[in-house]
Formats: structure tokens, C-alpha cells, sequence
């Protein structure tokens, strides 16, 4: 039913009443803008993303909160550039801040996190801050980074399945942060400020073997496999039957998702076996002609570029002789 020209009017004038607050009788106010269009347009377009591929419930809720509620500090579209405070109308407690940021709520206190560096660049956010307000403004400034660090993509600009989880990763059990991970990009800016942040929105890259694509930490046992997977895909023939098997190991998240990384690998590499073998020696010395090939043209590139590159680069997308 739409209302007389008369009422509406009234009810879309309003009036300042009480508080200031300017808005019409039973209008909601609209949450203030905290990111350019281009942010936002950015961040609707990744919520779809991130929910058709099932990332992070902790990443997709921080969207949706910037995108409803209109928190500045859920917008990981946007690099930061400074240390600003909350925006007008944000009244929000230190501790409603914190709360409503599970990545400053975890934030560990190891060596590279250098909490009292991040002090200065943020402001205090802890309990040591007697005064409210600017304990609340330091909570926002520490959320917004600690949320664009923990939304970045990988090194490749691809999303990460691991994003958006609430916790710095990358620090290990020296308390060393590595290059190439969150917690890399954290240590980075509590030495240099907000000029170290990507505006790529992309975790840095990193020679370190140590380090998976996705930032995360691999442990010695992983990475040992990983090496191996790298040293039998170098041998034509073994490497797809092994290099699966080793590489699978050397790519899990915990022992769960590493055992079942590596007999997916098993799989494969019996899979690779089976079609080479069953069709004779015409697929061997086809097989094994195809894999030196790639394997010279991939080495080649990394001596020439110091790229590490892909199969599906090295072949073209699957044709060895375009």
C-alpha cells in the first residue's frame, strides 16, 4: 500500500530529535560508507565467490558484515593506509571491536609479532590503555590490517581456502615469522608501516620451501616429501607414478588432511602407472618422451628466469607441441 503524498513527505523529511540523528520516524539508519565503490562492488563479487567455493565461514561472515553493518574494519578490499580510528557513528567498545575480530582476538604474542611495534603504528588496544576511547580507536586500526592480511590471496592471486580464518599464519616454533606468509606481512608492517602492505591484496613471494602457496607452514616431515615429490618429477615416467605420491604428503594441513593428500597422491601415481604400462612400449616411449620434454623446458625457464613453473604451463595447457 503506498502512502499519501502528505505522509510521505512527513515520514521522509524527519526531524532532529533527540541525538541528532536526523532519520525519519521507523527508518532504519543506513550504515555509514567505510570503502570507495570499487571496494564494494570487489567485496560482492568475492562473497559470491567465497560461498559458491565453501571458504572460510569466519571470511564470508567478515564480508558480510562490512557489506550490512558497515564496519570499515571487515572491508579487506582496501589496503590500508593509515591509522584513523573508528569512523563517525562507530561507537563500539575495545572490547565489542575485538570481538567482533577474531583475528585481533587470537593474535598471538610470539617474537615476529612484535606486539609493542604494532602498538606504535595502531595505537594500544590491551587492558594497559586507560582511556577508552583511543583503546577502541587502537582496536579498529589493529582489526582493519589483521583483516586485510588475513583476506589476502595467495602469491599466485588466487583465493585462498584458508583465508578469512582468524589466525596469523606462518609463525613457527622459534617464534620466527617466514617470509611469504600473514605472519611475514604482519612482521613487515610493524617494522615499516602501512607503505609494506600489497595493494595487490597478495601474500609476497618467497624462495622458501617451507612455506606452501597458500602461506601456510609446512613441518619438516612435509617438507621433506614435498622435496622428494620435486626430485621424482624430475625423472621421466617415475615422476608421474611417485611425484604425486610425495607431493601430495608434502601439500597437507595436519595429519588428517596430509594422509589423505598423500593417498590421493597413491592414486594418482597408480592411475599414471596403469595407462602408461597397459598400452605397451608405444605409450612408455610416448610417455617418457612427453616427460622430457617438459621437464627440460621447465628446467630451462627456472635457470632463465628463476620462475617455478607449472605442467600445464610447460605444455601448453596440454599439448606438447603447440
Amino acid at each position: 500500500m503506498r502512502l499519501p503524498s502528505s505522509l510521505t513527505k512527513l515520514f521522509t523529511s524527519g526531524s532532529k530529535g533527540a541525538g541528532g540523528a536526523g532519520k525519519a520516524a521507523g527508518q532504519a539508519p543506513k550504515p555509514a560508507k567505510q570503502g570507495s565503490e570499487e571496494a564494494d562492488a570487489a567485496m560482492k563479487k568475492w562473497l559470491n565467490i567465497a560461498k559458491a567455493g565453501k571458504y572460510s565461514t569466519m571470511a564470508i561472515n567478515m564480508g558480510i558484515k562490512y557489506m550490512e553493518k558497515g564496519h570499515g574494519e571487515a572491508n579487506f578490499m582496501e589496503s590500508p593506509s593509515e591509522s584513523s580510528g573508528r569512523p563517525p557513528g562507530d561507537n563500539r567498545s575495545a572490547e565489542e571491536i575485538i570481538n567482533d575480530n577474531p583475528a585481533l582476538k587470537n593474535l598471538g604474542n610470539q617474537k615476529d609479532i612484535k606486539r609493542d611495534e604494532l602498538m606504535k603504528r595502531c595505537g594500544d588496544w590491551t587492558e594497559n590503555n586507560p582511556d577508552p576511547k583511543s583503546r577502541a580507536d587502537a582496536a579498529y586500526n589493529m582489526s582493519k590490517v589483521l583483516n586485510y592480511i588475513d583476506n589476502t590471496q595467495d602469491r599466485q592471486g588466487n583465493e585462498r581456502q584458508n583465508s578469512g580464518d582468524g589466525n596469523i599464519e606462518g609463525i613457527t616454533s622459534d617464534g620466527d615469522a617466514r617470509h611469504g606468509t600473514e605472519a611475514g606481512m604482519l612482521k613487515d608492517f610493524a617494522e615499516q608501516g602501512y607503505g609494506s602492505l600489497p595493494e595487490t591484496r597478495q601474500l609476497d613471494q618467497t624462495n622458501d620451501t617451507h612455506v606452501r602457496l597458500d602461506g601456510s607452514n609446512k613441518d619438516n616431515f612435509q617438507w621433506g616429501m614435498g622435496e622428494m615429490g620435486k626430485i621424482f618429477n624430475k625423472i621421466p615416467i617415475i615422476g608421474g607414478i611417485l611425484g604425486p605420491v610425495f607431493e601430495g604428503f608434502g601439500e597437507g594441513r595436519g595429519l588428517g588432511d596430509t594422509l589423505a593428500k598423500g593417498f590421493l597422491g597413491i592414486a594418482q601415481g597408480a592411475f599414471s602407472a596403469v595407462t602408461t604400462f597397459i598400452g605397451g612400449p608405444a605409450s612408455i616411449a610416448a610417455t617418457a618422451a612427453i616427460d622430457t620434454a617438459m621437464i627440460t623446458a621447465e628446467t630451462v625457464t627456472e635457470q632463465t628466469t628463476g620462475k617455478t613453473i607449472t605442467g600445464s604451463e610447460v605444455d601448453h595447457g596440454g599439448n606438447i607441441f603447440t
